[in-house]
């Protein structure tokens, strides 16, 4: 697999995902923490590390969407009324930290735990209160994320004509229903987007590529998630995400540097209620530009990346835009040699 190869499969994944011709999801990876913003330049032994990601959502809601999120009717000295009928600004808040460990049972063969915490918040966008109380804001444990990795292509095998890096790591797993997904809202309702869990046990598959040439790389990293119903009946859709960068390496001294810059896709159908009175658009798909600076030094690894969406597909006054978002990491990696050895290698 070469640079050109893998350039045109990314292409064409992106494309099968527009013609799908779906609406943008309200936060189509809310419950999947898999995805990891670092570069992943020092894997292949054991490693621990936290991974913290915000993300940030808003809307102008018009009628059939306020009543689904407004408060419950009124009194005033004998009168019922309820909120006016009038557009209204709204916003999400949605942050994941995870504590996550990968372990090798074999030179090609790792598993990986995912344990994160999740906190949603849901206000309007002048900040206002109604009833004393925010609109609606759940924290706590959310779903834990099991995943066994196979590396295909090993790192340090070289192609024969160039001096060139590769390596391709296969995954499979499970997402576990571990997070609550029945907490009730300010006005009565539950909202599954808002929960910290699916309620549902999910499989997952992961592709992630890696391809170095001296101080420039390619990454790519594609993830796709088979969702089941929880107990009452919701299913959220299947989802997509898929991630390619660019990348310049570089070693200062002790410290490596290496900023990155590239596109992140997500892509998701139509979730499903069985209690739904009126069905709400969900599903959709997401592109962003994303801009990006892992820093090593010895085994200690840091990445942050920042989001922004470039392009969306949504149903406006209905569902919620994504107005970007940003992951940060810390990663300890045991009895790992040093990039600075690595690096040396490759440019001999």
């Amino acid at each position: 697999m070469n640079f050109g190869i893998l350039s045109r499969l990314w292409l064409c994944m992106l494309l099968v995902a527009t013609v799908q011709g779906v609406y943008a999801c309200d936060g189509c990876s809310a419950n999947l923490s898999i995805f990891n913003a670092e570069l992943q330049l020092n894997s292949g032994k054991h490693s621990i590390g936290v991974q913290h990601q915000s993300r940030f959502f808003s809307a102008t809601l018009h009628e059939s969407m306020i009543d689904y999120l407004k408060g419950p009717a009124k009194t005033d000295g004998g009168h019922v009324h309820t909120e006016p009928q009038v557009e209204t600004p709204y916003r999400q808040i949605q942050t994941i930290t995870d504590i996550r460990g990968t372990f090798y049972v074999r030179p090609k063969w790792s598993l990986m735990a995912i344990v994160p915490i999740t906190a949603k918040l849901l206000f309007r966008d002048d900040n206002q209160f109604r009833d004393g109380k925010k609109l609606e804001q759940h924290q706590g444990l959310g779903d834990a994320v099991l995943l066994v990795q196979y590396q295909l292509l090993t790192e340090g095998k070289r192609m024969e004509t160039k001096k060139l890096m590769q390596r391709l790591v296969l995954g499979a797993g499970v997402k576990l229903p571990t997070g609550s997904f029945n907490a009730i809202g300010y006005d009565g309702t539950l909202r599954p987007d808002l929960q910290n869990g699916s309620g549902s046990l999910d499989f997952l598959t992961t592709a992630n590529y890696l391809f170095r040439a001296k101080n420039w790389g390619l990454t790519s990293m594609v993830s796709y998630k088979i969702n089941t119903a929880n107990k009452n009946g919701y299913r959220f859709a299947n989802s997509l995400n898929a991630d390619l960068r660019g990348f310049w390496f570089k070693e200062f001294k002790r410290v490596a540097i290496a900023p990155s810059s590239g596109f992140w896709l997500e892509q998701a159908g139509d979730n499903y209620d069985p209690n739904a009175e009126t069905e709400m658009p969900t599903g959709g798909l997401y592109l962003f530009s994303t801009v990006g600076l892992d820093l090593y030094k010895g085994n200690w690894g840091l990445n942050m990346l920042w989001r922004h969406p470039i392009a969306q597909q949504i149903v406006e006054n209905e569902q919620f835009e994504n107005a970007g978002g940003f992951q940060i990491g810390l990663k300890y990696a045991f009895n790992t040699k040093s990039l600075t050895k690595k690096s040396k290698d490759i440019k001999k």
